[in-house]
């Protein structure tokens, strides 16, 4: 099982019993940037982490308050094509996590992780071309803006 530790976060694999606070910590800002869908039960939540964590080929954790292990979010890595050596990192905080530095910390950890052990070359970040605090945070976590879409921004973080 894979933990990854910084200063201000804990990542660690979802656990069946997180689904309910997955369930629930979703807000409005959530669905607004992300493709999260509404209509979520836990027992669709425990059945998805039980299959993410199973199958091993999208790296996914909570990220964790490491003093008080209160659930902040979610982060992910998708993968591309089988031997492509790039992914796409996408996340979300709920409301107690946001405006700390919390994702920022979170979005770090992973690529370092992901550069090291799962030798990527290349990491990908999109966001929506109005969620400003996205791009910041692609920003500080040493990302490029390398493509602007009609709906979309894409940023890169190429392996130091």
């Amino acid at each position: 099982m894979v933990i990854l530790r910084a200063d201000k976060v804990l990542l660690r694999p979802w656990q069946v019993e997180d689904a309910r606070w997955y369930v629930e910590a979703r807000d409005e800002e959530i669905f607004r940037w992300t493709t999260e869908k509404r209509a979520l039960s836990v027992a669709e939540a425990e059945a998805a982490i039980q299959q993410i964590n199973s199958s091993g080929d999208k790296p996914c954790f909570a990220i964790i308050e490491p003093q008080s292990g209160e659930l902040l979010g979610n982060i992910a890595l998708a993968l591309d094509e089988p031997g492509d050596r790039s992914g796409e990192i996408m996340y979300w905080l709920a409301a107690p996590g946001r405006g700390r530095g919390i994702a920022t910390q979170a979005v770090k950890v992973l690529c370092q992780w992901a550069f090291a052990t799962l030798a990527l070359e290349q990491i990908g970040l999109r966001t929506l071309v109005d969620n400003l605090a996205s791009q910041r945070v692609a920003e500080r976590a040493g990302f490029q803006r390398t493509q602007t879409q009609t709906e979309h921004l894409w940023f890169t973080l190429t392996k130091p």
